[in-house]
């Protein structure tokens, strides 16, 4: 099915406006105006698509005069154009970016700055991004004897998978990702679930660090333990009575006792703190939820 212009959607409406124009009856009016509302709608797709591909179209002629510019950079030093290793020649390296980056953020973007050598020499055929609401996977293929992926399961915060570009550079490829949040700064690049917020209190209270906890700490622990297999709250319990322990003996300060018994004095452990559903037998009336 052919994509409708840009050009084409501005004329029906103007053939819509006039048929607006001859109309007598209020109810013929109004059928007219929603159609002239729902074209409007597909005039602005089809300039923002028209726009997108202008964009593609620029970026693969920069990419492509780079090319030939370091071409005959090189060839004026006597030197050839390296050439990405074939098969016939080398087994292909499979690389996972999964440090080595850094990222930054605007009002409307996240950017993602990862580092391959010669990224500007790129073809277009050559990388995909594949967006989603709150998850990407950036794919480079056959670059100078290696594929390169990086990808994050989870981001923060959910984006525009239809605003989201990439941008080449000589030895930097930055992806952009629109914020579906505008003007909201993200905390983190990547979603941190209850565990992981955990496990940061864990290796922090064993480092002896302090920790500022969010407003929904312990909600999130809480949420944690209820929903936790009994092992787990086994291992909670236990971290909570040592770290209640040694505060009570004169200790150090510890992130997790100080997060359990906040706002609850007196409390003798997180079953007690969550419930009461740490080690007991569910029998049909519990109304605890799994």
């Amino acid at each position: 099915m052919a994509t409708i212009g840009s050009a084409a959607h501005r004329s029906d409406i103007v053939e819509l406006e006039r048929l607006k124009n001859l109309a007598e009856r209020d109810s013929v009016k109004a059928l007219l105006d929603t159609v002239i509302a729902k074209s409007q709608k597909l005039l602005e797709r089809a300039e923002d698509s028209e726009k997108q591909e202008e964009l593609k179209t620029q970026e693969r002629q920069r990419i492509e005069e780079a090319r030939k510019r370091r071409e005959a950079e090189m060839a004026a030093q006597g030197k050839v154009m390296p050439q990405p290793i074939g098969r016939e020649k080398a087994k292909i390296q499979n690389v996972y970016i999964t440090t080595g980056y850094g990222w930054d953020q605007s009002d409307m973007s996240v950017m993602l700055y990862l580092t391959i050598k010669d990224a500007d020499t790129l073809t277009e055929d050559q990388y995909k991004l594949d967006v989603q609401a709150q998850s990407i996977n950036f794919d480079v293929y056959n670059h100078n004897g290696a594929n390169y992926n990086f990808k994050i399961s989870k981001l923060a915060k959910e984006i525009i998978p239809e605003k989201c570009r990439v941008k080449l550079k000589k030895a930097q490829i930055i992806l952009f990702l629109r914020k579906k949040e505008q003007g909201k700064q993200w905390p983190e690049l990547r979603y941190k679930s209850t565990r992981d917020v955990y496990n940061e209190l864990v290796r922090a209270e064993e480092k002896g660090e302090l920790i500022q906890f969010p407003d929904d700490m312990q909600s999130k622990m809480k949420e944690m333990f209820e929903n936790s297999d009994p092992e787990t709250r086994r291992m909670m319990e236990e971290t909570y009575k040592q770290a209640r322990d040694m505060k009570a003996n004169g200790g150090k300060y510890d992130p997790l006792a100080a997060m359990a018994g906040m706002g609850m004095p007196g409390m003798p452990g997180l079953s007690d703190m969550f419930g009461g559903h740490s080690s007991h037998t569910h029998g049909p009336n519990c109304s605890h939820q799994h």
